[in-house]
């Protein structure tokens, strides 16, 4: 009953990525809580090494969801970071949108 925007391999890691593209407003536990619950479905039915959780959320993430990033592990950026990893990899930047 979810979706999974992104699912990879390296190596022996999964990685379940979601993209939050919200201008406005700031992503907050219940995000990351899905997501978690994700992880373990990935673990549960691919039995890999490693399973990391990464979000790219336009506007960040509020005080309490980055805390909660912090103790499970999770990986977030927002548009400043994504855009910077774009240029780095010599991608072009995302579109603003309004």
């Amino acid at each position: 009953g979810q979706e999974i925007d992104v699912l990879g391999a390296v190596d022996s890691a999964v990685w379940v990525c979601q993209s939050k593209w919200i201008t406005g407003k700031r992503i907050g536990v219940d995000v990351l809580k899905s997501m978690r619950e994700q992880g373990d479905a990935v673990r549960e039915d691919l039995h890999p090494n490693a399973v990391r959780v990464w979000i790219f959320a336009n506007d960040g993430l509020t005080k309490q969801a980055q805390t909660y990033a912090e103790k499970h592990g999770i990986f977030w950026s927002a548009r400043r970071e994504f855009d910077e990893l774009l240029a780095y990899l010599g991608l072009r930047r995302l579109p603003e949108l309004n």
